[in-house]
């Protein structure tokens, strides 16, 4: 008899995670509480804090479409670099259409328990109770295994300002943010300067009557292309990321001053090193600034009335604040123990490698990281991993080495990345390598550098596209190296009669 894995959630995680459970043999059923899949990407126009998340709808995603796609399911050649919002959602329908799972998903279903089994003796069976709401009615089927595919971009994360109980004006997260036109001629404050808060102000400045951005701590700030017209994010490589990390801080810090100048003047320039923390991407930003469209500010100190304080001792009028300040992290249908989450308020979670609960080996978390790119070849990775480990093939440690080794990850984490509670889940590069490494399909370069130098130059010194994982070991794709070169055309050594 088939394993059942249960997958929580069908958007880009969730279809990722159900597609490698169905190529494993797995007998999967994704439950959605949405009529239709695509998770954030898919739009909805009239939003509240109860509503799920949903990108605004002029989004464009700041990862090009190389670096953005599935390993084995390329964004197709004639759409634009950097896909807007209802492309990535018609790319999530094609990947469901093309990997035939739409028969595998229960929509309007509310996943509102998930509890282990245990026996007459209190101890866990092996097997999920998870219970779902249906047309007003709760519903339990039981799994074997249970894959969690939610994210961590619905619960709202907002300040505690003094005085924001006295603002008379109106206050709402980016969660609810879609259009423009309500903010027509209101002078409004946006808090935070990660992308949403950024893409936010950019898009206010020729509506409202003031936009004022204020910043806790600044942000790098990246444009989309370089200065030779590529996308920035093909500068990830692995030759580069084969140098040491201060080294990488300086090269990236150069590149933007050659770029920017000193974002000093621009009120924008952080105490951390670039790969300290996760940067914001845009190119318009600067422009809007040096315009005076947009008017930076330090943290707000407090409100009064319509009246905003910040910490510099200046002080604005304001009719609307959007807090751009991120999301809590959480699951509320799983038990906090299995998250490994102790504190409410805290971001941070105890998972095995930011997938495996340390307290049961067989619930996965999928998409719950942030890289500094796109989620989806990450979510991908992490579930051709994880069902491969419900299928036998790959093994965890135990419980306690799980643990042991949480912690010193956590431990290094914190060296690693700004104190934040966005930086708790953040994760580089070298990530997608660790978990190749479990999968065995990690690029060999040897074989390649010995047989096919067009294919091993562009895979050591073109981007890290997602394609690279598909080129040995299990869920080899045939399209893969094909798929590499038209992501690396500007590295295509046959060009020169080199092979």
């Amino acid at each position: 008899m088939k394993k059942r894995v249960a997958v929580i959630g069908a958007g880009a995680s969730g279809l990722a995670a159900l597609k490698q459970c169905l190529e494993e043999g797995l007998e999967a059923v994704c439950f959605d509480q949405e009529p239709e899949l695509g998770g954030l990407w898919r739009y909805v126009p009239n939003a509240t804090n109860d509503t799920h998340s949903s990108a605004y709808a002029s989004a464009v995603v700041n990862t090009s479409k190389e670096m953005l796609a599935f390993s084995d399911f390329p964004v197709p050649k004639d759409w634009p670099t950097y896909l807007p919002r209802d492309q990535v959602a018609q790319y999530l329908k094609q990947y469901c259409e093309h990997f035939k799972l739409t028969p595998h998903i229960k929509f309007n279903r509310k996943v509102v328990a998930i509890d282990p089994i245990v026996d007459q003796q209190n101890e866990h069976t092996g097997q999920w109770a998870v219970s779902y709401m249906r047309k007003k009615k709760i519903r339990t089927e039981v799994f074997d295994f249970v894959m969690v595919c939610t994210g961590h971009h619905w619960k709202p994360r907002m300040p505690d300002f003094p005085g924001m109980d006295t603002f008379e004006g109106k206050m709402i997260h980016s969660h609810t943010y879609r259009v423009p036109y309500p903010f027509k001629d209101d002078r409004v404050l946006v808090v935070g300067v990660g992308n949403s808060g950024v893409d936010i102000a950019v898009e206010l400045a020729d509506h409202a009557s003031d936009i004022y951005l204020a910043s806790r701590s600044g942000a790098w700030i990246i444009p989309k292309t370089t200065l030779f017209g590529t996308p920035t994010d093909h500068l990830s490589t692995r030759a580069a990321h084969l140098l040491p990390k201060p080294l990488l801080n300086l090269a990236m810090e150069s590149l933007l001053s050659v770029h920017y100048g000193d974002l000093k003047k621009y009120g924008l320039k952080p105490q951390h090193e670039f790969f300290k923390a996760h940067p914001t991407v845009n190119e318009i930003i600067i422009p809007q600034i040096q315009s005076g469209k947009v008017k930076v500010k330090p943290n707000v100190k407090s409100f009064e009335g319509d009246v905003v304080h910040f910490e510099d001792g200046t002080q604005a009028c304001i009719d609307t604040v959007i807090h751009c300040t991120g999301y809590l992290i959480d699951s509320p249908f799983v038990d906090k123990t299995v998250l490994g989450k102790e504190e409410e308020d805290s971001n941070r979670v105890k998972l095995y490698k930011h997938v495996f609960s340390c307290s049961f080996k067989n619930i996965a978390f999928i998409g719950l990281v942030q890289p500094f790119g796109s989620i989806l070849p990450v979510a991908e990775m992490q579930s051709r991993w994880a069902t491969r480990v419900f299928k036998g093939v790959c093994q965890l440690p135990s419980l306690k080495e799980m643990r042991d080794q949480e912690a010193l990850d956590w431990r290094q984490h914190c060296q690693d990345y700004v104190p934040r509670e966005r930086h708790t889940i953040q994760v580089d590069p070298s990530y997608m390598d660790y978990l190749a490494s479990m999968i065995g399909c990690e690029p060999d370069l040897w074989k390649l550098w010995k047989t096919n130098w067009n294919l091993a130059t562009q895979v050591t010194f073109g981007p890290m596209v997602a394609f690279q994982y598909r080129l040995f070991g299990p869920g080899k794709w045939d399209g893969a190296e094909q798929a590499i070169n038209d992501a690396n055309a500007t590295l295509d050594l046959s060009k020169l009669g080199i092979k």
